[in-house]
């Protein structure tokens, strides 16, 4: 992998990461990640935004920058899981 294209995988990660948190019970995430849901989703989302800011999703025209971005911004939708 290009050096250059590093910063557009890692925000791909923690995107998918966020969305996957988001999507899990708090049993679940518990279980999966070792911390309380809503610990877990702060910590991916910072991370997100943070690995998306590296990547300069407001200047780049990197196709898996773009694909981190909506997947982050779509994650937001997702409807709220109750326990």
């Amino acid at each position: 992998m290009q050096e250059s294209r590093r910063p557009a995988f890692v925000a791909l990660l923690f995107a998918i990461y966020f969305a996957a948190a988001q999507s899990m019970d708090p049993q679940m995430t518990l279980e999966v990640c070792g911390r309380d849901r809503e610990l877990q989703i702060q910590i991916y989302q910072q991370a997100t935004i943070q690995a998306l800011s590296e990547a300069e999703f407001l200047s780049t025209q990197e196709i898996v920058t773009m694909q981190a971005l909506a997947l982050f911004a779509v994650s937001f939708q997702l409807p709220k899981v109750e326990d």
